[in-house]
Parts: structure tokens; sequence; C-alpha cells
């Protein structure tokens, strides 16, 4: 057997240089966390601001505590997500935010695409229009249900009514009638200006000579709307649908300013019924347990809104 030996020369060698390249190893993550001290300020104020609180509320979840049962909080474990599961009047406010979201974000989206694709054709005096449509978005939430409560669907003096008297529907009590009809139509004038800004943007990045190229080939708007349009416009759609989700299912001063609720619990959502138990029944362990159920179902529709934005960069950066 042939021994193979190594000068001294060489083991210097090899030590200095396993030196070197852990010294370099230990720059470079020293370089690494000084590039991410600037963001620890931010870091500790989102902790203390957001983290803190919610395992405070998840404490509080696990314990029997009423502020009007003068006994001091005492460990109960899950029983609160088991009444909370096991009422009705909850199982009714998840279905009532489901059919909120549900119909206010898909007539958003339909009527945002359709005025997208009337302002991005050349129309005279589109910068106004365009202005007046984001108007319903700016106007704040609770100024905006006190607008429609007082001003257009009061059923005495009420914009609406006026109009509708003379074919006979001039008496109407929009919120005790129609509640969840009335609340989504609200929500859906609030947020089609959210959905027609993102299908536009969407829409003024198409590449016009596509279309063009198709209109030579005969093919007709519908045809040019269906198989080119829309496969494009699709992931702009899906991020405005995912992000109005998003704020819809917590939605809550359009349904405290207007029907509180009612009548019974026809509008009462998720957001709403934890008020009712926090701060009427005073429940904190079971308004706690609500509260960490909307956090989770906020959280899921969050992460298809962050799955569906990394999806749209992903495909930008390809093209």
């Amino acid at each position: 057997m042939a021994r193979v030996t190594v000068q001294p020369s060489a083991q210097i060698a090899l030590g200095s240089g396993g030196d070197r390249s852990r010294s370099i190893a230990s720059a470079a993550r020293w370089e690494g966390w000084l590039r991410r001290l600037p963001l620890l300020p931010a870091l500790v104020y989102v902790i203390l601001i957001t983290q803190i609180p919610f395992v405070l509320t998840i404490v509080y979840s696990l314990q029997h505590w009423n502020l009007l049962n003068p006994a001091p909080p005492r460990f109960t474990g899950l029983q609160n997500y088991i009444d909370v599961i096991n009422d009705p009047g909850t199982r009714n406010a998840i279905w009532n935010t489901i059919v909120l979201t549900v119909f206010a974000v898909s007539i958003s989206v339909a009527l945002g695409v359709g005025i997208a694709m009337l302002l991005n054709r050349q129309i005279y005096g589109k910068g106004i229009v365009r202005t007046l449509m984001i108007g319903p978005f700016l106007v704040m939430p609770t100024a905006a249900a006190l607008m429609w409560k007082d001003t257009l669907l009061n059923p005495l003096t009420g914009v609406v009514n006026y109009v509708l008297t003379p074919i006979g529907l001039g008496r109407l009590d929009w919120f005790s009638q129609f509640p969840m009809a009335t609340i989504v139509a609200i929500e859906v004038w609030r947020w089609t200006p959210f959905m027609m800004l993102i299908v536009l943007a969407g829409l003024q990045s198409q590449n016009q000579e596509v279309l063009e190229a198709a209109e030579v080939d005969g093919a007709r708007p519908l045809q040019l709307f269906r198989f080119i349009t829309l496969p494009f416009i699709r992931p702009f759609i899906e991020l405005g649908a995912l992000l109005g989700s998003l704020f819809v299912v917590q939605s809550f001063d359009t349904i405290f300013m207007t029907t509180g609720g009612g009548p019974g619990t026809a509008t009462t959502n998720l957001p709403y019924l934890l008020y009712l138990v926090a701060f009427q029944g005073f429940d904190i362990g079971k308004a706690s347990a609500i509260g960490v159920l909307a956090v989770i179902l906020t959280m899921i529709v969050a992460s298809l809104a962050l799955r569906t934005l990394f999806t749209i960069f992903n495909v930008e950066a390809r093209r």
C-alpha cells in the first residue's frame, strides 16, 4: 500500500484556507444581520401591536371570564370554542358572512370588469368619469352607511323611494324587508371602484397589437373578450376578488350603522356577533373564541390572496 504524505507547507495552506473560508462566512453573516438591523424597530412594533394581543386573545379564549360575574376568570380549555361552534347564532353569523362576501364580491367583480372595459376605450371625458367612479371607494364607510340609510333608502324621505313612487313602490322599508340584499347592494356600491381599478390596470397593460391582429383575422368583439382579453386579465380579476373578500369578510361599519344585525339576526355576521358578545354580553372568553375563529377565516382568505399576488408577479417576471 502506498502511503500519501502531506508536506507541512500543504498542511499550513489547508489550515489557512479553512480559517479563511470560516472568516468569510462569518463576515457574510454579520453583513446580513447589519442589513436587517434597520428592520428591527418595525419587527418589534409588529410583534407588540399584533402578535402579543393575539396571544392574549388565545389565552382569554381558554378561560371563562364574564365581566358581569364577580368571580375571577378560570381556565376551561376548549369549552368556549365548543360552545361557540354549537351555538346556532354563530352558525347563522358564519352563514351570513359567507353570503355577504360571496354575493358582494361576485357582483362587484362583474360590474368592475364591465366598467373597466368601458373606461378602457377612447371616450369623451374619460378622466372625469374615472374620477367620479373612484368616489364611492373614497367615502368613509360610516358616512356612506348613514347616507344610504337616511338619504337614499329612508322609507319616507329617501331618494330611491321617491323615484319609485310613480310605479307604486314608494313605501318600501328596504332595511326591514330586504336586509341582506340591501347590505350587499351597499357593499357592491363601495367595492366596485376597487375592482374596476385593478382590472383597468390589467387592461392598460395588454398588448394592443394582439387585439388588432385578431380583428384583422375577423374576430368579433365578444370573441376578443372571451379568448384574448379575459384570459389576460384573469389574474387581476382573481386578485381583486380575493382582496375584496379579505375586506368584505370583516364588514362591520355598514351593519352597525344601518341594520344593527337585524331584523333579528338576518344581517349579523361574525364581526358584528363579536361586538355583541364582547360589548353587550361582556363575555370576554366567548368573544375571544369568536375572534380567534374570525382571524383563522381571515388568514385563509389572506393566504389565497397572497398566493394569487405572487403568481401574478411570477407571470410578469417570466414575460
